[in-house]
């Protein structure tokens, strides 16, 4: 996955992608190897996508390329910029974004039927349903998954398809959420030197 970059962009892509701080290649092929893990248990078709953590919303840039001009793009973060520590799970939030990067890097990367969500401050119930959920270093990876997943599975259509990149065990024993989904799996993460390490959790149709 090529990405195109103007000036501006650089330094949040830098500072959402570390590995990616001393050679920009690092960030399509990220893109590439993420998708790659996940990408066959991705419906056959989506009306409505929504990226949790979406940074610049290079994941969404990446599922166009895949169900093109007919489905609707929703691209969740934080509008802010706070110190990145570099740790699992911290104590206190961390966000590093600006909405008006976010909107000219994926126009400048063909995406243009998008909308951006502030995950704190805007109206989740506002939003409409979606087919697929995603969430690449975000969601089991910075943000632990429970504290948003009542508000995921409001915006969710009943065959939703949710995938998030995490990084630790997921167990049945001990996250009472995956019991509200029909279908569960947890992919072991392929290692590279290069990349972040994730496994992939694929919960799928909401068990009511």
């Amino acid at each position: 996955m090529e990405y195109l970059f103007n000036d501006e962009h650089l330094d949040l892509c830098k500072e959402q992608v570390w590995e990616a701080k001393t050679d920009m290649k690092i960030y399509g092929l990220l893109s590439e190897f993420e998708l790659e893990q996940f990408q066959e248990y991705l419906p056959r078709d989506c009306r409505r996508s929504f990226e949790f953590g979406a940074g610049m919303g290079r994941g969404s840039i990446q599922l166009h390329k895949i169900y093109g001009d007919g489905t609707e793009y929703y691209l969740a973060d934080r509008q802010g910029r706070t110190s990145n520590k570099g740790v699992f799970f911290p104590q206190d939030d961390e966000f590093y974004n600006d909405f008006g990067l976010t909107r000219s890097f994926c126009e400048l990367n063909g995406l243009k039927d998008f909308q951006v969500f502030d995950t704190e401050l805007d109206d989740w119930s506002s939003l409409p349903k979606f087919d697929l959920i995603t969430s690449r270093c975000s969601l089991g990876f910075h943000v632990k998954i429970d504290r948003y997943i009542d508000r995921l599975i409001s915006i969710a259509t009943p065959e939703v398809t949710m995938v998030f990149g995490v990084n630790r065990i997921v167990s049945e024993e001990s996250e009472d959420y995956l019991r509200r989904f029909k279908e569960w799996k947890l992919i072991p993460g392929k290692e590279d030197h290069r990349l972040p390490l994730q496994s992939w959790l694929i919960l799928k149709g909401l068990d009511r």
